[in-house]
């Protein structure tokens, strides 16, 4: 039986041996045949026996690079030059209303007299527009000198901002009025109610939505509105919000009694469809409904640093301020509070990269796979001679494509 077994043994190598000797002789894979062809030299078949080990080593070696590279790096951006063929949608923009001394004067007059302590008035910018810092919570109330137990923030911020109907006017879309505040909705940032147009966060209670696109037919899109108080202007995605940290080139501050011209470009990234099939930590990037926030519905990378910035506010002083979209569970900072943020603001303001020595925030956000790339060609202010009645609207602002640039698109 053992013998017949030896016997079994030899007839499988030796099948498999002639099965070998076939593929090799009629394979088409350039080398192999004369490894396995019987009149062939042995010095010549250890020649080919080497070129293909050499080969099989190599290739191996190129599919594990390629497969870490996909790993890694799995995204790649193409521009999009057919523009003629496609809209282009036009920016975000954020009216948030600014500090001007005059108001703070005027409020103070009609909020506490007169006769009032001035350093009211300063309690008052420092409530009403708060950036981070509430010097006077810490010069003054935690010395006594003002007695701010008696103040109430969400009265002052309420008797001191001024709403949509009374902040803006005259609205028009490429030559065609619209009702400002009807589009203009309000948007809860870390910088106080903004009024914002084409964005994903706020809520249209009703009515067809003004379709801000231009393409060849339509030509590039203007924006023009007024405002009666001195503002800050906004330029983002539709899937980011005014932050602190907002960069600066985007942002502009303008005055009453100025007209502002923006002339910018825009560059979209569009995804393909496929790319939602790759995982977020291959292509380093959320889609705006790959939300992981509290603060807000849609993920972007503006949102995520206001989230972080909450969650820091919340660890150090078991409060967030006034402004901040809400946590659940975490009270409102008062006056008390306040002076803790403000004294943790070097931290809180600033944002850092892993292991970098200053202090801020090191919040690890993704940017978003559509963030848009605004770039403003020019800007200028000038003072606004057709103004006479210091209760009208003030300001004018003209916001125009200068040209559409090709967009770029995520691919795997």
């Amino acid at each position: 039986m053992g013998r017949n077994k030896k016997f079994t043994v030899r007839r499988v190598l030796r099948n498999i041996r002639r099965g070998l000797l076939f593929y090799c002789q009629n394979c088409s894979i350039h080398g192999l045949k004369y490894i396995a062809e019987p009149d062939r030299h042995w010095a010549e078949r250890l020649f080919w026996i080497i070129v293909c080990l050499f080969s099989i080593y190599s290739t191996r070696n190129l599919v594990i690079s390629n497969w870490r590279a996909f790993q890694s790096n799995a995204v790649s951006f193409v521009s999009d030059t057919s523009y003629l063929t496609w809209d282009t949608d036009f920016v975000t923009v954020s009216v948030c209303e600014a500090e001007s001394l005059d108001k703070i004067d005027m409020e103070g007059q009609r909020l506490f007299g007169e006769t009032r302590n001035t350093y009211l008035d300063g309690l008052i910018s420092s409530l009403a527009f708060f950036d981070g810092n509430c010097r006077t919570c810490i010069s003054q109330c935690s010395t006594g000198e003002l007695n701010c137990s008696i103040i109430d923030i969400e009265t002052i911020v309420k008797e001191v901002r001024t709403p949509c109907e009374k902040l803006m006017g005259n609205c028009f879309w490429s030559g065609t009025e619209f009702e400002c505040c009807d589009e203009f909705l309000p948007l809860q940032t870390e910088l106080g109610t903004c009024f914002t147009i084409n964005s994903i966060h706020t809520n249209r209670p009703k009515g067809t939505k003004l379709k801000m696109t231009s393409n060849r037919t339509k030509g590039p899109g203007k924006l023009t509105f007024e405002v009666s108080e001195a503002a800050n202007i906004f330029l983002h995605g539709r899937d980011d919000v005014p932050f602190i940290n907002h960069p600066q080139e985007a942002k502009v501050s303008i005055d009453w009694g100025s007209v502002l011209r923006i002339s910018f470009q825009v560059k979209e990234i569009v995804n393909d469809p496929i790319l939602d099939q790759v995982s977020i930590e291959q292509r380093r990037c959320r889609m705006e409904h790959e939300n992981n926030l509290e603060v807000y519905k849609f993920y972007s990378f503006s949102t995520c640093v206001v989230n972080c910035r909450a969650y820091a506010q919340r660890d150090l002083c078991n409060c967030t301020q006034h402004f901040m979209p809400p946590l659940r569970g975490v009270a409102t900072c008062d006056i008390h509070g306040l002076e803790c943020l403000t004294k943790n603001s070097v931290i809180l303001l600033g944002l850092k990269s892993e292991n970098y020595s200053k202090e801020g925030l090191e919040c690890h956000c993704m940017p978003s796979c559509s963030e848009s790339e605004i770039t403003m060609v020019s800007t200028s202010i000038t003072l606004n001679s057709d103004v006479q009645d210091e209760s009208a609207f003030g300001s004018k602002l003209l916001l125009k494509w200068r040209l559409c640039r090709p967009r770029d698109i995520n691919v795997t």
